[in-house]
C-alpha cells in the first residue's frame, strides 16, 4: 500500500529480502485491507498510521455489530478490554515489563482476543508503525486486541529511516519512538518563537561519568549495575525541549537540484567558526575547529521534542506547518490533529488558520458508525452533564424514515409497473447524511465540544489552538464541486476520507492541496464564526 519508491518501503522490502522472506502487495484499496491480510497471513506487518486506523475502523464496526445481537458478548469485551488495559497501564507505571514478557490475560487472549488476531491471518508477531504519528486510542486499542507490541518510530526519507525506535519486544514504550539508532546523532535546538528552549548544560557531568563507564564497559573492566542505568537517565532528565536535528551516514546531503532548500534543511551554526581569526592562540584556535565540527551537518527535522528519563524520544510538537492568528499566537495544526484523532467521533481532521484570522476553524471526517450507534443509544448518565448531547435522539431516524416511506410511496404511484412490496419503517436504512438538512447545526455542535474537550483533557490545549467551528467533509464542498450544477433537491452527502488528490503516496496530508481546493469553505466558515461571536 505504500509505493515502491517510498524510502520507508525501499528499507523494509530490502530487509525482507536480505532475510529471504516473500512480500505480500496490496490492491491498493485500504477498505479492503483487512481481507487481503487474512488471505495473505503475515508474519511481519509494516504499515502507517492511516492503515492501522482502517484495522481499528473494522473492528469497531465488528465490535458495534456484534454488540447490537447479544448484550452478553457487548459485557464480555468490554470487560476483557477494560482488564487488559488496566494490566498495561499497572505494568507500564512500575515498569515492570521488559523484553520478552507481556502483560497476560490467558483466558481473555484465548477466547475473545483471539479472533481478533485471526482477522489479521493469526501469524502476526511483529508490527511496525511509522511515517506519522498514531493515535494513543488507536495504538492502545490495537496492542490490547491483537496481543502484540505495536512498534511506533520516529523517521525520515531525509535521514533513510535513521532516527529512533523502540526495542522489541516493548509494551511500555507507548507515546514514545524508543531510543535513538546507532546510525544517527541527535540533539535538540531552541525554538523561542514557540516557547521551546534547551538547557545546553544540562547532563553534561553525567555525560562525562557516563562515557567513562562505557570506556570501561567495552574494555572489560566493569559490569553494568542499576547505578550505571541511574546516571544515564540522569543524562537525559533536564536537557529541555526543542527541535530534533539528525546528523551522521544515514543523512542526506541535500535536495536534488535545489541548493537553497539544501541550505535550509541544515543547521551549520555559526559559520564565523570556521573562518581563521587575527592573533588567535592556539587553544583558541583549536576550540573554534572543535566548535565548528560539533555544529556541522545537523539536518533539521522541524519536529519537536525531547528526551524522557529511559532515553525514549518523545515527539510534542511540529516547526513546521505551523500558521500563525492575528493575536500573534502560534498554533501547530499537526498537534491539534493528532489530539482530536484520539475523539472517538471523528476519523480525520485538518485544521486551517490565517495570519488575518483570530480563530482557527476545522474541515472534520466524522465517524458515522460512533455518531449513529450514540444517537440510537439510550442518554448516558454523564450525557446530563454535557453542554451538547446527541444521545437517544430516536425520533430524528423515524422522521427520516417515514419521509423515505412516504417518497418511496409517491414514485410507485407515479411509475403504476413497480409492484414491490412496501418496506417497513424499521427496514428502511438511514445514515448520517440523512440527518444533515435538519440537524446538522445539532451534530456539529456535538462533534466540536467533544473533540475540544478531549483536546483541551489530553492535551492542555489553550483556548485559541482549539477550533472555533468545524465543516462536516461532504460531496458538496471543495472548488471541483462549486463548478459543478448542484442539484437543490439532492442531500449533501458524508465523505469517509479526504479526495485522493489530498493525499501523499505515503498516505499523509497534503495541506496546501486541501487549503486550496476548500478554500471557499473555509472563509465561508470563519465568516460565521466573527459573525456569531462578535455580533456582526
Amino acid at each position: 500500500y505504500l509505493p515502491l519508491a517510498h524510502v520507508f518501503e525501499f528499507i523494509i522490502e530490502f530487509a525482507v529480502m536480505t532475510i529471504g522472506g516473500k512480500i505480500g502487495y496490496s490492491s491498493g484499496d485500504t477498505k479492503e485491507i483487512i481481507n487481503e491480510v487474512a488471505v495473505l497471513k503475515p508474519e511481519l506487518f509494516v504499515g502507517v498510521p492511516r492503515v492501522l486506523n482502517k484495522i481499528y475502523e473494522a473492528f469497531q464496526n465488528a465490535i458495534q455489530q456484534v454488540a447490537q445481537k447479544s448484550r452478553i458478548m457487548k459485557f464480555v469485551f468490554n470487560s476483557a478490554l477494560k482488564r487488559k488495559l488496566k494490566i498495561q497501564e499497572e505494568c507500564e507505571r512500575i515498569n515492570l515489563i521488559d523484553a520478552g514478557t507481556k502483560p497476560r490475560t490467558p483466558l481473555y487472549d484465548k477466547y475473545v482476543f483471539n479472533k481478533f488476531a485471526e482477522k489479521l491471518g493469526g501469524n502476526i508477531y511483529f508490527i511496525m508503525c511509522g511515517s506519522a504519528p498514531l493515535s494513543p486510542q488507536v495504538h492502545k486499542f490495537l496492542q490490547a486486541t491483537i496481543s502484540l507490541p505495536i512498534s511506533c518510530g520516529f523517521s525520515m526519507s531525509e535521514t533513510t529511516c535513521s532516527g529512533s525506535i523502540p526495542f522489541y519486544p516493548d509494551y511500555s514504550s507507548m507515546g514514545t519512538c524508543g531510543p535513538i539508532m546507532n546510525s544517527v546523532e541527535m540533539k535538540l535546538r531552541s525554538v523561542p518563537e514557540m516557547g521551546y528552549y534547551v538547557n545546553e548544560n544540562a547532563g553534561s557531568e553525567q555525560q562525562d561519568k557516563y562515557d567513562i563507564i562505557e570506556d570501561e564497559l567495552i574494555l572489560g573492566l566493569r559490569k553494568p549495575n542499576q547505578k550505571d542505568q541511574q546516571i544515564k537517565k540522569a543524562q537525559m532528565q533536564g536537557s529541555g525541549k526543542g527541535e530534533i536535528l539528525f546528523r551522521g551516514p544515514a543523512v542526506f546531503h541535500g535536495y536534488y537540484r535545489d541548493p537553497w532548500q539544501s541550505r535550509e534543511a541544515f543547521d551549520d551554526g555559526d559559520m564565523n567558526d570556521s573562518i581563521p581569526q587575527p592573533d588567535e592562540t592556539e587553544e583558541q584556535k583549536f576550540q573554534r575547529e572543535k566548535r565548528y565540527k560539533q555544529n556541522l551537518g545537523w539536518f533539521r527535522t522541524g519536529d519537536v521534542g525531547y528526551m524522557d528519563s529511559n532515553g525514549n524520544l518523545v515527539i510534542i510538537d511540529r516547526v513546521k506547518d505551523i500558521f500563525k492568528l492575528a493575536q500573534g499566537e502560534y498554533v501547530a495544526p499537526d498537534v491539534v490533529e493528532q489530539l482530536y484523532g484520539r475523539c472517538p467521533y471523528i476519523l480525520h481532521s485538518f485544521m486551517y488558520g490565517e495570519s488575518s484570522w483570530r480563530y482557527a476553524i476545522a474541515i472534520v471526517v466524522p465517524n458515522e458508525a460512533s455518531i449513529m450507534n450514540k444517537i440510537m443509544n439510550e442518554t448516558q448518565q454523564n450525557d446530563s452533564q454535557r453542554k451538547f448531547s446527541i444521545g437517544n435522539k430516536k425520533q430524528w431516524i423515524e422522521e427520516i424514515r417515514k419521509e423515505k416511506n412516504e417518497q418511496n410511496r409517491q414514485e410507485k404511484q407515479i411509475n403504476t409497473e413497480i409492484k414491490e412490496k412496501s418496506a417497513t419503517n424499521d427496514e428502511i436504512e438511514v445514515t448520517l447524511s440523512d440527518l444533515l438538512p435538519k440537524h446538522e447545526s445539532e451534530i456539529k455542535q456535538f462533534i466540536l465540544y467533544e473533540m475540544n474537550e478531549v483536546a483541551k483533557s489530553q492535551g492542555g490545549l489553550s483556548s485559541f489552538q482549539l477550533a472555533a467551528d468545524i465543516l462536516l467533509l461532504t460531496d458538496q464542498m471543495g472548488s471541483i464541486q462549486a463548478q459543478k450544477i448542484i442539484d437543490s433537491s439532492n442531500r449533501p452527502k458524508l465523505l469517509q476520507a479526504f479526495p485522493d488528490e489530498c493525499i501523499t503516496p505515503s498516505l499523509k496530508l497534503k495541506r496546501f492541496m486541501v487549503a486550496k481546493m476548500y478554500q471557499n469553505d473555509l472563509h465561508e466558515c470563519y465568516e460565521r464564526v466573527v459573525a456569531r461571536r462578535e455580533g456582526r
